[in-house]
């Protein structure tokens, strides 16, 4: 991925979190690409959105948003729960889904500004 690439999806994510207050974390490591589309689809359905992102490229989306609670949790295979109004339905719909499926793991969340 190119530099102006980088730059370009960096905006975008800062974007999206600017109009998201509550985001999860997730890792989807072991979920295949048709149980993803299924929890996009079902997120998607609650009023949120499921973004697959570099670790570096979301610390630099969230840190432009003034969010560092969230770096430590950044490593590995990690996707972002973007919430809309109600951060309850999608949090409802992760844990449904990892309980039918054993994943993703939620490895933290922020509502409210809190972690």
């Amino acid at each position: 991925m190119s530099k102006p690439e980088r730059q370009a999806m960096v905006e975008a994510l800062t974007e999206r979190l600017a109009g998201s207050p509550d985001i999860y974390v997730t890792d989807f490591s072991g979920l295949s690409v048709g149980k993803i589309t299924e929890l996009r689809r079902r997120l998607r359905a609650a009023g949120a959105r499921y973004v697959v992102v570099k670790n570096t490229l979301a610390q630099r989306a969230l840190a432009a948003n003034k969010v560092t609670v969230l770096d430590d949790h950044l490593a590995g295979p990690t996707g972002l729960v973007l919430t809309g109004t109600d951060p309850l339905a999608a949090a409802k719909v992760l844990s449904d889904f990892a309980r039918e499926h054993q994943e993703p793991a939620v490895r933290i969340g922020l509502v409210d500004g809190r972690a």
